[in-house]
């Protein structure tokens, strides 16, 4: 039997929402990703997009990048619809005192938002991979790295326990660290590589230290990398659609594509 493994782009955007006539292409909701197999779903990062996948009574699990804010507005929605089951909030350890888990009762249950995820949802898990490890969480095996992005962020590298294709999740990452060989190594010759691809080169000199790459570093990375397929997200809020449609043609789509909002990908 041929088990299908798909990815779902629910948000490919960054910074916030952004739906302008000028900017229909790619879509405007902020990071979110639906993985499938078979039957079994996982998420990554929880922006906007969140709030469109179907709901469920089941237990979920997200594996969150990092806490900057169009990683995690759609979390909130996302819990309400859901009146069963336990959401196992999935990250790498953090180097800092402030895991994961802080950060987010920092953002919900403040000033902004002053109602907590667990009054909106009681069954929260709160789950730390360390660097190097493999963690079992319900069907799929995880991985994670850091990335060089300000604050901390994580990527990620998965697959399910009845499949050897494996996506690789390096969303939120600059370039120029000693960080870049080991990315090369962690991402080698997966299936699937979803990138960050928030600029063009001719843009990173201005913004160094922003902590994001751009779509031509995807293409290099790839060749170093081995992977099979490359996502580039767009991950910006400014690109429009012409710039959208001027990237794809640089692109082999055999090779690589330009990632939209309610896109699916099968990885074959």
């Amino acid at each position: 039997m041929n088990h299908k493994l798909t990815v779902k782009f629910w948000g490919t955007r960054g910074a916030f929402p952004y739906y302008k006539e000028s900017h229909q292409y790619l879509g405007g909701d902020t990071s979110a990703i639906e993985i499938r197999f078979n039957n079994d779903r996982i998420f990554i990062d929880g922006g906007s997009g969140l709030n469109y996948p179907e709901e469920s009574d089941r237990d979920e699990i997200l594996l969150l990048s990092h806490c900057h804010l169009d990683h995690v507005i759609g979390l909130p929605y996302f819990l309400t619809k859901k009146k069963k089951g336990t959401v196992s909030i999935v990250s790498g350890k953090s180097n800092s005192e402030k895991s994961i888990e802080h950060k987010l009762k920092t953002i919900f249950g403040n000033v902004a938002f002053p109602v907590t995820l667990e009054i909106i949802h009681a069954h929260i898990d709160y789950k730390y991979i360390d660097v190097g490890e493999w963690m079992q969480q319900g069907s799929w095996l995880i991985s994670v790295h850091p990335l060089n992005h300000p604050g901390e962020a994580t990527g990620f590298r998965l697959r399910h326990r009845d499949d050897s294709r494996e996506i690789v999740y390096l969303v939120d990452h600059e370039h120029g660290s000693a960080l870049d060989d080991q990315l090369v190594d962690f991402a080698d010759s997966a299936d699937l590589l979803i990138w960050d691809g928030c600029y063009n080169d001719d843009d990173l000199e201005a913004v160094r230290g922003f902590g994001h790459s751009s779509w031509e570093q995807g293409l290099r990375f790839q060749d170093q990398s081995g992977c099979r397929k490359l996502a580039i997200t767009g991950h910006a809020v400014k690109r429009d659609d012409q710039e959208a449609h001027s990237i794809e043609s640089n692109l082999d789509p055999a090779k690589a594509f330009l990632a939209r909002d309610r896109q699916i990908f099968c990885c074959d």
